[in-house]
């Protein structure tokens, strides 16, 4: 089942400066959750400037529950840099299903 993660950053004074330490981390996690599969797909968002604000990602987990134990080992939410965080189920749409392989294609 996909998931797509959005996050915010926390609005706080310090929240640039914690992204930018936990960076490198997180980094290493997303790599490896995209060799295992786990991640299909990872951004950085930015804001007006140009500057980092959030992340968006497409999780590829069996179900919430996974996506959950996912997020507490996700260095951004370990180093409180995301504040506003909302994961949201997805289907694919007809258009696309061949790029998630079979398994997908028959989701509800």
């Amino acid at each position: 089942m996909l998931f797509m993660v959005l996050a915010n950053d926390a609005s706080d004074a310090g929240a640039f400066e914690r992204r930018m330490a936990c960076r490198a981390e997180h980094v290493k996690v997303m790599d490896a959750s995209r060799e295992k599969g786990d991640c299909r797909f990872g951004a950085a968002m930015l804001d007006e400037t140009g500057k980092m604000c959030g992340s968006a990602i497409i999780l590829d987990m069996p179900d919430m529950a996974a996506v959950e134990a996912w997020m507490k080992a996700e260095p951004y939410v370990a180093g409180n840099v995301w504040g506003d965080v909302r994961i949201i189920p997805l289907k694919i749409g007809p258009s696309f299903e061949q790029d998630f392989g079979s398994k997908h294609q028959k989701a509800a």
